[in-house]
């Protein structure tokens, strides 16, 4: 790549970024301190609804898995038992 493109490819970058950013600053429907309190607001209402759903899937997890340690024991109790049966007779 020539200087000439290398300096093209840069002033794009640089006349689009500072275009882009006068473009946002004068249709900004808010200030930026009232963007930032939006954002604030909307990121601890969706972490309190994270965190319900995250408390919800633990509970889940763990009655699942005592279901489970449940079944285990269960077919443990009756393996041992049959064992001890057959070993009787």
């Amino acid at each position: 790549m020539s200087k000439t493109n290398k300096k093209a490819i840069w002033g794009g970058i640089f006349l689009g970024s500072a275009v882009g950013t006068i473009i946002g600053l004068l249709i900004a429907p808010r200030s930026g301190g009232e963007t930032r309190q939006v954002l604030k607001k909307s990121a601890l209402r969706n972490w309190e609804g994270t965190l319900t759903r995250l408390k919800e899937a633990i509970a889940a997890g763990i009655e699942a898995s005592n279901k489970s340690a449940r079944e285990i024991n269960q077919s443990y109790e009756k393996i041992t038992d049959d064992s001890d049966s057959t070993n009787n007779n």
